[in-house]
């Protein structure tokens, strides 16, 4: 039987920012990656193990903190288990890959009412993200040096390969598609032999007559891209930096980035987290999180903003502030930037790992709404589009849900 816990009064400091429900799926697996609906109503995440193995699965819940089903997606003595998942906004469908053991991926994918399966193949590398268009009949999937486009068949019975590109020698470490299902944008890295520098590129697709077609690709000299997000409707498209920098293109502009903006922050790192909106103003709000390697091995957390009108060589800081640990990838934007999340932690001595915390910030002032602590540190968090709810999920194996 699944736990299910009501915070609200748990202790006086908890009932402003205590979740609505959490569940704790197991003490031994973590969870590395979690989506929500459009609405807030139906969230979806997989389990994973980062030092062990086991069998490995993925459920889907109710707003109200209601199991909805769990299907098993690895077999018993799996390696490393569900890497990333996504749920469409209209929370029809939804898609999860990972790993089995070395050199094995899988990928699923299922009616999210129900959990009928609606594909299930292997992969000769660990699926590293998925994502899907938002009615969902689109599904992106990326793999080692692969970018793989599958459609939901007429009778909505089955997701078909249609679409497949080998973009070698690329490590291919993230890829998004717009919620319209006409853009997909791909990160691609090229890491040195000793891993002291990285260089890469993001890769422009259009989506044409159901296959993947190259529109352009932008060469990164300096720092490869760790995580892309694109708007709704693919007008602009952007990436965090391996030097903690990002970088913004407009969809029809040509091969030179919109902007590039590196923070003045001393001993600015790795930037794994990044997210991107166009709001209801006509302004482009930008989300990305770093890590800062100083000595408390913190993390950072920056926001910009450009008039999408206007021309200009570099955004408006909005505001920053420090993490008590490493950035990690739930930084996540509302459709319209009213919130702004952040997830922290990071591992002290493998298996071993520091606490974490969930953030919620008001973008337009900066001020901290509130801060979750965890006892180990969390990866994944995402905000519904409506910006009505909030799901993270943790190492510790437990996922949460605060109603915004």
């Amino acid at each position: 039987m699944t736990f299910i816990s009501l915070f609200g009064a748990y202790m006086d400091i908890s009932r402003s920012f205590g979740p609505l429900w959490h569940t704790s799926t197991s003490s031994t697996l973590q969870v590395n990656s979690v989506a929500i609906s459009g609405d807030g109503q139906r969230c979806f995440f997989g389990t994973s193990s980062e030092y062990g193995d086991g069998q490995f699965s993925v459920q889907c819940y109710s707003g109200d903190g209601q199991r909805l089903w769990q299907q098993t997606v690895t077999p018993p003595d799996a390696q490393q288990g569900v890497f990333w998942v996504a749920i469409s906004a209209n929370g029809a469908y939804s898609a999860a890959g990972g790993e089995t053991a070395k050199d094995s991926g899988f990928l699923t994918a299922f009616n999210a009412a129900c959990g009928t399966k609606l594909l299930d193949t292997t992969l000769p590398a660990r699926v590293n993200q998925v994502s899907l268009s938002a009615s969902g009949d689109s599904l992106l999937v990326v793999f080692a040096n692969s970018v793989q486009l599958y459609k939901l068949n007429a009778v909505g019975a089955a997701f078909e390969l249609v679409s497949q590109q080998d973009l070698s020698p690329y490590y291919l470490n993230s890829a998004v598609i717009s919620e319209n299902g006409q853009t997909a944008i791909v990160s691609a890295m090229l890491y040195s032999d000793d891993g002291s520098s990285t260089q890469g590129a993001v890769f422009n697709f259009a989506v044409a007559d159901e296959y993947l077609s190259l529109v352009q690709k932008y060469p990164l000299d300096a720092a490869g891209p760790m995580r892309v997000a694109v708007t709704a409707a693919g007008e602009a498209f952007g990436a965090s930096l391996h030097d903690g920098s990002c970088v913004v293109y407009k969809a029809s502009a040509d091969a030179q980035p919109l902007w590039t903006y590196m923070p003045d922050k001393p001993n600015l790192s790795v930037a794994y987290a990044f997210d991107l909106t166009l709001n209801s103003k006509g302004q482009l709000i930008v989300a990305c999180g770093a890590n800062l390697y100083d000595s408390v091995n913190g993390g950072y957390l920056y926001l910009l903003q450009t008039e999408w009108t206007e021309e200009s060589d570099q955004p408006e800081l909005l505001w920053d502030t420090e993490l008590d640990y490493a950035a990690n990838p739930g930084v996540s934007l509302d459709l319209n930037a009213c919130y702004v999340t952040a997830t922290d932690g990071k591992p002290s001595d493998p298996p071993k790992e520091s606490p974490g915390n969930f953030y919620l910030f008001d973008v337009a002032s900066g001020n901290q709404l509130w801060q979750f602590p965890t006892s180990q540190m969390n990866w994944p968090m995402v905000l519904a589009a409506n910006g009505s709810a909030a799901f993270g999920g943790s190492d510790n194996g437990a996922v949460y849900y605060w109603n915004l």
